[in-house]
């Protein structure tokens, strides 16, 4: 991820690229598909939901704790081909010290082989 906007007390993480692995996992036998992503911020514990439609897009939402405070985001991707997600995440982030709302991120992800 690469963080193109960014508000708040966040203004000066404006082009920080962050590589972590995500694990998304399908469930469900037809469209839309349940989506669960585990391993926001490097933790296993922080976890978003979303799902998978029938035309490739996927929608991932959620909170998780980070850096002392919650981050909640929502990604538009789409699943470009088998292997490859693009799209943006938009998310806010409030804790000590201030907030960081109304901020994205552009997002490409590959799929471990």
């Amino acid at each position: 991820m690469t963080v193109t906007v960014a508000t708040g007390v966040c203004a000066p993480d404006v082009g920080e690229v962050t590589t972590l692995p995500i694990t998304i996992t399908q469930t469900g036998s037809s469209a839309p598909w349940g989506l669960s992503a585990t391993g926001f911020d490097g933790l296993a514990s922080n976890t978003l939901a979303g799902t998978l439609s029938a035309t490739n897009q996927v929608t991932l939402s959620g909170s998780y704790p980070e850096d002392g405070g919650t981050t909640t985001a929502s990604h538009q991707l789409t699943l470009t081909n088998a292997t490859t997600l693009t799209g943006t995440e938009f998310w806010s982030w409030s804790g000590p010290g201030g907030t960081c709302p109304n901020s994205q991120a552009s997002v490409m992800a590959t799929k471990n082989p």
